[in-house]
């Protein structure tokens, strides 16, 4: 299969098929087709360092793709590669619960006796997260 880069893109193309390969491996990360979208549009914007940080930086990204007519970004898929590049650099993934697996947009932990600030976070939590039950583990 001979294959052509794109310098611009993390594309690699299949030339005999013209077809993009299920899985791409670039100098970054191997990432699935379904998410070049989501990739490129932090490679593009040269964000990573703000993506890998900055707990609502999805759902930012993702507002300004909306805003100039980008479909196939996703806030889960903006996520998704968010992870891996962070899996890659290996820092946490700002803003994703890793006791229920959600992406909660924030990194805050309020004062374990603030029951509205808890009620808030819980919203972005998956119910009966243990996380939020035990306030971040600082109650019984």
């Amino acid at each position: 299969m001979a294959t052509t880069r794109d310098p611009g893109t993390i594309r690699s193309v299949d030339t005999t098929t013209a077809k993009e390969p299920a899985m791409t491996t670039t100098a970054r990360i191997t990432i699935p087709t379904r998410l070049h979208a989501a990739y490129e549009w932090i490679d593009s914007a040269g964000e990573w360092d703000d993506a890998v940080t900055d707990p609502s930086y999805a759902m930012g990204a993702y507002s300004n793709a909306v805003d100039n007519d980008v479909v196939d970004v996703t806030v889960d898929d903006l996520h998704e590669v968010i992870g891996m590049e962070c899996e890659r650099r290996g820092v946490p993934h700002p803003g994703w619960c890793v006791y229920c697996d959600r992406a909660t947009g924030r990194d805050d932990i309020p004062a374990s006796s603030d029951d509205a600030a808890w009620a808030e976070v819980a919203g972005c939590h998956a119910d009966g997260c243990e996380w939020v039950a035990s306030r971040a583990h600082r109650v019984a």
